[in-house]
């Protein structure tokens, strides 16, 4: 499930994702709105400690986001935790961040490995120069060094830049039915909405700020905030799909929170 591949860094001090042949790494993913969220997992030839967002595998990190830490000999042993609560240790470490202003708080874990851990950077946490620090890990690290923002918006991906999304169709009756996010989304005459799940968007500061194109059309934003399945750190965008798109072939879709953008991801769209 998902894209098999290796996190590089960027000339920025970002993070891209090369994909690499299938069966070459393994991954460890969660479950929400119905949609598989995918946290890619690296087993060598990684560049040494680097966390970014989980969603768009960038940096930087937002306060109350997903994010991943990946490296070597992080942890002694693999272990996932219950999202619905999560934990402040995790496979035999605690991760601390040391925030801007001084405040050191444990961030609460979803899944450690050797080669990476995937945390929610703590609520409170002040913006600006942070470290990580692995706590009761195999080797002893010097704290790493981070940037921590109120909003670093991204969004997740089922590989190949596929969104981690569903479409809900309004039927002439008033029921409602989900479409899956692979397949083709054709638009009629009667309404329908995009879910997008992602991360560090949140904290935005109106929902009149923040935007999203399809094909370069304006789409309106219904909604944008965190994810009615309590998972601590997801967050959720509803778009309401409109009949401008039809007959579109271009499903890149763009979304700005803040002025901010998030990565480019794909959506079928008919």
């Amino acid at each position: 499930m998902g894209e098999s591949g290796t996190i590089l860094r960027t000339t920025d001090g970002g993070a891209t994702w090369k994909a690499t042949p299938s069966g070459t790494t393994n991954t460890s993913g969660w479950v929400a709105g119905g949609d598989g969220l995918i946290y890619h997992t690296i087993t060598g030839g990684e560049p040494g400690p680097l966390s970014v967002s989980s969603a768009s595998l960038t940096a930087p990190l937002a306060v109350n986001s997903l994010a991943s830490l990946f490296g070597s000999r992080l942890a002694p042993a693999t272990a996932s935790a219950d999202v619905q609560s999560l934990p402040v240790s995790l496979g035999g470490i605690s991760l601390k961040v040391r925030d801007s202003a001084g405040v050191d708080r444990l961030a609460r874990l979803l899944y450690a490995s050797p080669t990476q851990i995937n945390f929610e950077v703590p609520a409170g946490t002040t913006p600006g120069d942070a470290t990580l620090e692995v706590v009761s890990g195999p080797v002893l690290r010097p704290p790493l060094a981070v940037q921590i923002r109120n909003l670093a918006p991204g969004l997740f991906t089922l590989g190949n830049k596929i969104a981690a999304a569903y479409a809900v169709r309004v039927e002439a009756d008033g029921q409602q039915t989900a479409l899956p996010a692979r397949s083709p989304i054709v638009l009629d005459d009667r309404p329908v909405y995009l879910i997008l799940y992602g991360t560090g968007i949140r904290n935005r500061s109106s929902l009149d700020n923040v935007q999203c194109t399809i094909a370069g059309i304006t789409v309106p934003v219904e909604y944008a905030g965190p994810s009615g399945s309590n998972v601590p750190g997801l967050d959720q965008v509803n778009v309401r799909l409109t009949a401008a798109l039809k007959g579109s072939r271009d499903g890149r879709l763009v979304l700005t929170v803040d002025g901010v953008a998030a990565n480019t991801v794909l959506v079928n769209v008919r």
